[in-house]
């Protein structure tokens, strides 16, 4: 588990109590994690449409995709409970 979901805890007995959460809300997280996943795939599908490439905009449109695809990995990240 990252050590970013507890960081904001000094307590070490809090700190250990959170982290029991976490682990006990592992199924929750984990479908969050499959519909982020599912909602991630599309997005990647999206962008890979050729009509998006007749927008004279289209490169600030990558742009916005690909920095939606780099939060979405972040937030995969943190969802990785073991």
């Amino acid at each position: 588990m990252l050590q970013s979901w507890t960081s904001h805890i000094k307590d070490k007995e809090l700190k250990e109590d959170f982290r029991l959460e976490i682990i006990a809300s592992r199924r929750v997280l984990k479908r969050l994690s499959q519909l982020i996943e599912n909602k991630q795939s599309s997005s990647v599908t999206g962008m890979k449409k050729k009509t998006n490439f007749k927008d004279p905009n289209w490169t600030h449109s990558m742009a916005d995709s690909l920095g939606y695809q780099r939060a979405i990995d972040e937030i995969q990240e943190l969802l990785e409970v073991k």
